[in-house]
């Protein structure tokens, strides 16, 4: 039996969380809310997935749905909030979003705001947001199930990339521009500016994390039903797979409407600069096809996930 790393991690989270408490810490480490979400919408959801998976263009198709709002990383505790409190301010003309302090320290307190008080305000059948598997530790993970299994009617959009690699390099071209998405009416950005240099220890771990991840967390949401998409399905076949996102969300097949390019279209040959570097530093892994994308969704499309 292998050493299984998050295992561990939510092990030790949830010994020193029982050991705080029991040293009447637990005022510093609040217990999670695991009440029952009560929202009157019927079908609330969250895109569950890592940066760079199309996560921003799946959520401009279901917004732009008339039956469903879909909002961005809400428990992100850098941006989040902002995100609600923008709607009730244009909307409503009132702030009610939580601070990115509350965010911090009670996140899943946070979701009666949105499922159920904003789920008041809108009138819509489907209401969801996105999240990384970076926004919750693993022991946040398992209160979050919680929640979700005892409120009922929940269903997670599992978004993942199939080359996690190509998804590290577009993270790290986005990092360097300071540029996450790109509509069609806005001028794309020069290859010569966003070719890059990446360093193949740190892309090599990336992807290693990322595949555990994404393997791990549809264990924690096995409870819930949950919808699996892979990015470059999606890029094959768009309306299909669209289509079987609205139907899981109970959702009348409309044509899927979005206003963002693909940023970087190119093969890794011409994106990565020291692409002949990468190519030997990743010989001999798991996932050495995915440094060699020029016929990418082809050759995706028919490789093992690893």
């Amino acid at each position: 039996m292998g050493f299984d790393r998050l295992d561990f991690i939510t092990g030790i989270s949830m010994f020193a969380s029982a050991w705080l408490e029991n040293l009447g810490m637990f005022r510093f480490f609040p217990k999670a809310n695991t009440l029952p979400i009560t929202s009157p919408v019927k079908s609330p959801f969250i895109i569950l997935g890592s940066h760079r998976t199309g996560s921003n263009w799946l959520q401009e198709i279901l917004d732009n749905h008339p039956d469903c709002s879909c909002f961005g990383e809400y428990l992100n505790p850098g941006k989040g909030a902002t995100l609600v409190d923008r709607f009730f301010e244009q909307s409503h003309g009132r702030v009610g979003c939580p601070t990115q302090k509350q965010i911090r320290r009670r996140p899943l307190d946070c979701l009666d705001l949105l499922y159920t008080e904003l789920g008041r305000e809108v009138e819509t059948e489907a209401l969801g947001f996105r999240l990384f598997y970076n926004h919750l530790n693993s022991f946040q993970y398992q209160d979050l199930v919680k929640r979700l299994k005892l409120s009922g009617g929940f269903k997670i959009i599992h978004l993942q990339r199939r080359n996690v690699l190509r998804s590290y390099i577009s993270l790290q071209i986005a990092k360097n521009q300071g540029k996450w998405r790109l509509k069609k009416d806005e001028a794309e950005i020069p290859l010569a500016s966003r070719a890059i240099f990446i360093d193949p220890k740190q892309a090599n771990r990336y992807v290693k994390n990322v595949i555990l991840l994404r393997k791990k967390f549809p264990k924690i949401f096995q409870q819930l039903p949950v919808h699996e998409v892979w990015y470059e399905d999606v890029a094959n076949k768009m309306n299909e797979q669209v289509f079987g996102i609205f139907d899981f969300l109970k959702l009348a097949p409309k044509e899927p409407k979005s206003s963002l390019l693909r940023m970087n279209p190119e093969p890794l040959t011409k994106l990565v600069l020291n692409w002949e570097e990468c190519v030997r530093k990743f010989k001999g892994t798991p996932w050495f096809w995915m440094i060699n994308d020029e016929n990418q969704f082809s050759a995706i499309a028919n490789s093992k996930e690893t």
